[in-house]
């Protein structure tokens, strides 16, 4: 071997296991930081007591917003605008005349895209993409009027349901309700397990807000029934929120004495 070979060969071995001592050091040193901030917030909370408790009701949600549309396509791009607008058009005043607000209707997007051949790299056709909002307030099972809108959007060819989802109009006023049920059912359940295990607790040194949950999105599934309606009337979709559950949950932190 030549000498100089030799002599690189040295230096890379060399470099290389210096390497590795100050990788090794450096991991030592984030692993020994690392204990002794755990170390340290062990000693913090060593002298608190926490005990989490929740509350739950079950609600039925007064407020259906969905969001109906369609695409239509065509080589003409004046004549398919011109019919997408006809659509929304009638749609929102068949909406209208349901009893709903005009300002719970609103157009969420307007989209005009040419369609390409990728194979031949020449556009195909265009598409004009619609999509409308509405917001159905105070709603009542037995009047289903998120049915109604569905049917009359889908006679006149605003047939996809895009999205379907439930709210209450009074969440945060019962999340606050159930904020201090779950304060009080974590107090006696703290009460409880204090003198179960002879803990003697001070006095209350923080209250965290844990989670709350409310009703969410639904994907609504009759689609192909409402798209049928304009063909056999006796067809209709029937949207009902049920009921959905709110929950509130708390965490007390208390002083050991």
């Amino acid at each position: 071997m030549p000498p100089f070979l030799r002599e690189y060969i040295k230096s890379l071995v060399t470099f290389v296991s210096k390497s590795t001592y100050v990788f090794v050091l450096v991991l030592l040193v984030v692993v020994f930081a690392s204990m002794q901030l755990n170390t340290l917030y062990q000693v913090e909370q060593a002298g608190f007591y926490r005990v989490t408790a929740m509350a739950k009701r079950e609600v039925t949600p007064d407020i259906i917003n969905v969001t109906i549309g369609s695409k239509v396509e065509g080589d003409n791009i004046v004549a398919i605008q011109e019919k997408a607008n006809q659509s929304v058009n009638k749609t929102v005043e068949a909406i209208k005349a349901l009893g709903i607000k005009e300002e719970n209707i609103k157009t969420l997007n307007y989209n005009v895209n040419p369609v390409y051949d990728y194979e031949k790299g020449t556009i195909r056709t265009y598409s004009v993409d619609v999509s409308v909002n509405v917001k159905i307030e105070d709603v009542k099972s037995e009047d289903n009027l998120a049915g109604d809108v569905l049917r009359v959007a889908a006679e006149n060819n605003l047939n996809e349901v895009r999205s379907l989802y439930y709210e209450v109009s009074n969440r945060e006023e019962i999340l606050a309700e159930l904020k201090l049920e779950a304060i009080a059912n974590a107090k006696a359940k703290k009460d409880q397990e204090a003198k179960a295990s002879g803990i003697r607790l001070g006095e209350l040194k923080n209250v965290e807000d844990g989670y709350a949950n409310s009703p969410y999105p639904f994907e609504y599934r009759g689609i192909d029934a409402v798209a049928s309606v304009s063909e056999q009337d006796s067809t209709k979709a029937v949207v009902s929120p049920g009921e959905t559950e709110l929950t509130f949950s708390v965490t007390l932190v208390y002083q050991i004495l």
